[in-house]
């Protein structure tokens, strides 16, 4: 838990950040950066999914997707919730197949009580993300 804990970010805003698995820097509208995890982590903490080929009405294929929780995946939300109990985050920044996997199995609402969010550009080309606003 300590490394968790030492990998939160505090924005200008006095919101307490944190990233879940992503291999990459995240940059803030206020400047702020929120540290990568490293590859072993990202790859330990990514979302495991089914895929299923499908045609469409002109017969062209496509994927669809289901994303899985692993063991993995719920014993480290299970971190990332009690430190967010213990207000010490905030916000911890999920990819939006992760984001996904959670609401098949619970409902938004019950998100709304948990830390997990995805981040919401600000400017694409600069890879600038919001400091107030995150995808639920």
């Amino acid at each position: 838990m300590k490394d968790l804990e030492d990998s939160i970010t505090l924005l200008k805003n006095g919101t307490k950040v944190a990233n879940f698995s992503s291999p990459h820097i995240y940059t803030f509208d206020d400047g702020s950066k929120l540290e990568k995890c490293d590859m072993r982590e990202a790859g330990l903490f990514k979302v495991h999914f089914r895929e299923k080929v499908v045609k469409d009405v002109r017969d062209i294929a496509g994927i669809e997707m289901d994303f899985m929780l692993s063991k993995v995946l719920l014993s480290r939300m299970n971190m990332w919730e009690q430190l967010y109990n213990d207000k010490k985050v905030d916000v911890v920044f999920c990819s939006l197949p992760l984001l996904t996997a959670i609401k098949k199995v619970i409902e938004v609402s019950q998100l709304r009580k948990m830390p997990f969010r995805g981040v919401r550009t600000k400017d694409r080309n600069k890879k600038v993300i919001l400091t107030d606003r995150f995808v639920i």
